[in-house]
C-alpha cells in the first residue's frame, strides 16, 4: 500500500521545540548564572536578538547586573530592561523615561 506525503524542510525551530515539549535542566544554584544561560540557548536555538527583561534589577546585585551586560555584549543580544522604579544609572546604560509621574 502506498501513501503520499509530503514535507517541509524549512522548519520553523521554535514549532519543533513545542512539538517536542522541549525542557531545559539548569544545574545552576545562581539565578544570574541561569539568566545568561538562558539567554545564550534563546540565541543559539532561536536566533533572538533582543531580550526583555521585566524589574530584574530587584533580583539582582549591581555586580550580577554588570556581568549580564557584559556576556550579552559579547553574545551580541540586546536587552531591554522594563523597571517600576527607577533605580541608579549604570554606565552602560540608556536610560528611556516612558511613563514619568509628575
Amino acid at each position: 500500500m502506498s501513501y503520499s506525503i509530503s514535507y517541509d524542510m524549512n522548519f520553523d525551530t521554535m514549532a519543533l521545540v513545542k512539538f517536542l515539549d522541549f525542557k531545559i535542566n539548569m544545574q545552576t544554584e545562581k539565578l544570574i548564572d541561569a539568566i545568561i544561560e538562558y539567554i545564550k540557548l534563546l540565541n543559539n536555538l532561536c536566533k533572538i536578538e533582543i531580550v526583555v527583561l521585566v524589574n530584574i534589577k530587584a533580583y539582582l546585585t549591581s555586580e550580577e547586573l554588570f556581568y549580564l551586560y557584559k556576556e550579552s555584549m559579547y553574545q551580541k543580544i540586546h536587552l531591554v530592561l522594563i523597571e517600576s522604579v527607577m533605580a541608579e544609572k549604570m554606565d552602560c546604560e540608556k536610560i528611556v523615561i516612558i511613563d514619568a509621574d509628575k
